[in-house]
Parts: C-alpha cells; structure tokens; sequence
C-alpha cells in the first residue's frame, strides 16, 4: 500500500526522496516515502531529470506519509482499505481460563485477478500459548496441487508453518498456493491449550496477510519423489510444518 494513493501496487512502487538529492536531500527514512509510479509521477520536482508532475509539496508529503504510518501502527489486525485480499476478523480472542473459542476467519481474494502463494501470518498475542496449542481446519480445501509419491497423493494447497518470527513472537503461516477471483476460503480456529491464561490481559491472535505473488511457485516432481520450494516472508525460526496428505485408493 502506497502512502498517497493508498492503493495496492505490487512490485511497481518507488521509493522517492522528499527533499531532492540534488538538493542535498538525505537517504534517510525521515526522507523517503513510498509511492505507486503514478503518484511518482505526480509529486515530482519538475526538472530535465524528472520532468512531470509538482502536485504535492514537501510538507504535503511529510504529512500525508506521517498519517498513513500513523494508522498502520493503530490499526495492525486492520485490513488494509484498498488491499485485494482481505482476512476477517483480524483479531480473534482466544479465552481466558476454562472458556475455550472456537472462531471463523475468512480469507477473501476481492480482485477479478488470480495470486499464487499467499502467506498469512497470526501472531499470538498470549504467552502461555504457543503455535501448537492453535487447531486451524479450513472449510473449503480445494485440492487442485495434487501429485503421487509411491503410494501417497500429496495436496499442497495449504501449508502451515509454525515458528517465531524476527522479534521472537509466536506466529503461524499459513501458506495458500492460490487464490480465484473473488474466492473465499473459511476457516475454523480454536484454542487447544490446557493451560491457565492470564485474566490481566485478553489473549488473543492477529491476523494478516503478509505477502503474495502474480506468479505461480514452482514444484520438482519426480517419480515417487515430490519437492515444494518456498521461502517464508520474513525471518523466522521454524518449528513445524504441515500440509494436506491423502492416501491414494
């Protein structure tokens, strides 16, 4: 998402000094916004090296990338406004004591495009739970990435990766292979863990999509032998991980 526009564009963003280089500008974050090629287009400082554009003042840009900043970190289980995938609800409360929750969330491609590899990340916000206390079914599994191994059809829709994450948080990802336009997948989340939560402060679990691609992954198939590549979207130390596996008949 781009500090102007606020719409979703991909790959195709720039980072843009606010105060010029060649106006002694810095390459600091204090002095960088990032912006779609359009907005690019519009905010520059008309000269022969970039010539369009001077919509925007340098406070203009300062002010409206403070307030977008500003947001993100107020609304972190928020889905973004203009994203093409949406997660609801971005937070789920997980019990405290002897209640445990049993929670939907939706997974919503809103976009007439199809993406590929999807990850969403929950972090757990409880410290006396952890990933493998967390049960997550899915309603509607499709299982279209299907190959043999031997005597085992393995159908990698979905993969689960359990683990910490760059600031030692617990999380899950959940690795989807693809999204149809418009398609909706359902899952069910419930709260495993025998142990007795704090009453201080609401355990809960948020939710968010991280990122995803236009592109297809690629898999190895060999005969009885199968390789998914994938690399997470960040960071972490992996515990476990998981994914669909049928019996062929």
């Amino acid at each position: 998402m781009r500090c102007v526009c606020q719409e979703f564009a991909g790959l195709y963003t720039n980072v843009h000094h606010i105060i010029p280089e060649s106006d002694h500008g810095q390459n600091t974050l204090e002095n960088a916004i990032v912006l779609c090629s359009r907005c690019h287009g519009e905010v520059g400082h008309y000269n022969v090296r970039h010539p369009v554009g001077n919509k925007y003042s340098t406070e203009e840009l300062c002010r409206l990338r403070d307030e977008w900043w500003n947001w993100c970190e107020k609304n972190p289980a928020t889905p973004l406004p203009k994203h093409p995938i949406s997660v609801s609800p971005g937070t789920i409360n997980l019990g405290t004591r002897g209640w445990k929750v049993r929670s939907l969330f939706k997974v919503h491609n809103k976009s007439n495009e199809i993406y590929y590899d999807i990850w969403i990340k929950l972090t757990i916000d409880a410290p006396e739970i952890f990933p493998h206390d967390i049960i997550i079914d899915t309603k509607n599994v499709k299982n279209q990435l299907t190959a043999e191994a031997g005597s085992v059809r393995v159908c990698w829709d979905i993969v689960r990766i359990d683990g910490t994450d760059s600031d030692n948080k617990k999380v899950i990802f959940l690795l989807l292979k693809s999204l149809e336009p418009g398609e909706v997948l359902t899952f069910m989340l419930r709260n495993n863990s025998r142990r007795a939560t704090s009453t201080l402060t609401q355990p809960k679990v948020l939710i968010g999509v991280s990122v995803f691609s236009t592109e297809p992954n690629k898999t190895v198939e060999k005969p009885g032998q199968i390789a998914l590549i994938f690399a997470p979207p960040e960071n972490m130390t992996i515990k476990s991980l998981g994914f669909m596996i049928k019996r062929s008949d």
